[in-house]
């Protein structure tokens, strides 16, 4: 089952399914699955070869739309219920093995509270966390993508250690490439890469001060390329304050692109750049490592658990520092190469695409033996 609407997760979850037949099949699996999910299958041209059911609306409102998907899986007798990506929202008769990825319940810091802006937004989104908190203690055993996902559910969610297995995020198939690096040569325009969904902890708001320190220190030919709807509040937001800082012209908002077309994103790109506040182990880490593309990322605990040296780090709370960092590694075409190198060598530390379904085969076989000992294995 997954519930997922956009952003890295959808990305998963597409590729996850996608991998099913061969991954998978020794399984009989039932899929409930969001209106954003299966339009992405449709867009992949993915057959699926079992029973689908799609929902327009996100359970986590709906008290009504949770009793009819509860009722509809029970009716099925499953010997397993696995959510890709929690919470469900479901009180399920059967066990339930449930993905988290949400770095708000886990691992949020003060600092990434205090990136949001007003007060209102810091405060609904603290009283969400708390509310998933809740469902996340619904299942029996959960899957989170890094040690720092873990501890944290550990911690908040009073959830055993031993009932939470890692599972890295993997590369999805269509960003598997050999293209040698882009280094921007001599008057080329300096292409800066935020592939991103509209969520607040990605300080999308961040970019037009971004621009403006970058102009500041001298560069007078870039751009900031972003891929989020443009009528989103916040795509408005930022193209208001780049208005009023006078740097609209330096931010190219690509709209929202579809998971297949994404390698078509970084191509051209000199730098991958990523402000983001809060992690749990983002798509776009693994998908500029693949690409070659230097990454400038924030100096947090979750970035360095995932790109370790195939990044260069900037102070979180500085766009001067962000900018400045940019500059450096843009304008050196060693240390680009060396960031290059490294990041395919740190991505050869997480599975593909075939291993990681292969640590979900097992898993959920484990998990089915485990909670259900009475039923054979496949």
């Amino acid at each position: 089952m997954t519930t997922l609407n956009q952003g890295g997760v959808l990305q998963r979850a597409v590729s996850f399914i996608e991998n099913m037949p061969t991954g998978l099949d020794a399984f009989q699996w039932r899929l409930f699955i969001s209106k954003r999910v299966k339009q992405e299958l449709d867009q992949r041209a993915i057959q699926l070869d079992c029973p689908v059911s799609v929902f327009e609306h996100s359970p986590a409102r709906r008290a009504s739309l949770r009793h009819q998907i509860a009722r509809a899986i029970d009716a099925t007798s499953p010997g397993l219920v696995f959510t890709f990506c929690g919470p469900s929202y479901l009180k399920l008769s059967a066990p339930e093995l449930m993905g988290v990825a949400d770095g708000w319940v886990t691992h949020s810091t003060r600092q990434a509270y205090r990136s949001l802006s007003p007060w209102q937004n810091r405060l609904g989104l603290y009283l969400a966390s708390r509310y998933k908190r809740g469902w996340f203690g619904t299942a029996q055993q959960w899957i989170v993508q890094t040690e720092t996902a873990k501890r944290g559910l550990a911690e908040r969610c009073h959830v055993p250690t031993d009932k939470i297995h890692v599972v890295p995020n993997a590369l999805a198939p269509w960003y598997q490439t050999d293209e040698p690096i882009e280094l921007r040569q001599a008057g080329q325009t300096l292409r800066i890469l935020y592939f991103a969904a509209p969520y607040a902890h990605k300080r999308h708001a961040w970019l037009p001060a971004i621009c403006k320190v970058i102009e500041e220190l001298g560069e007078r030919n870039f751009e900031i390329v972003i891929t989020i709807d443009p009528s989103s509040p916040i795509a408005q937001k930022v193209m208001a304050e780049a208005r009023r800082l006078g740097v609209a012209n330096r931010i190219v908002n690509l709209g929202s692109v579809p998971v297949a077309d994404g390698l078509n994103v970084y191509r051209g790109a000199h730098i991958c750049f990523v402000p983001s506040i809060l992690e749990t182990f983002s798509a776009t880490y693994l998908e500029a490592m693949a690409t070659r593309t230097p990454i400038v990322a924030c100096d947090l605990d979750f970035a360095r658990e995932t790109c370790g040296q195939a990044a260069v780090y900037f102070e979180p709370a500085s766009p001067r520092d962000a900018a400045r960092k940019i500059l450096e590694t843009a304008t050196d075409a060693d240390r680009c190469q060396q960031l290059g190198q490294l990041g395919r060598q740190q991505l050869s530390r997480y599975p593909d695409g075939e291993q990681q379904m292969s640590l979900y085969r097992d898993l959920i076989q484990k998990t089915v033996n485990h909670l259900n000992p009475s039923q054979p294995s496949p």
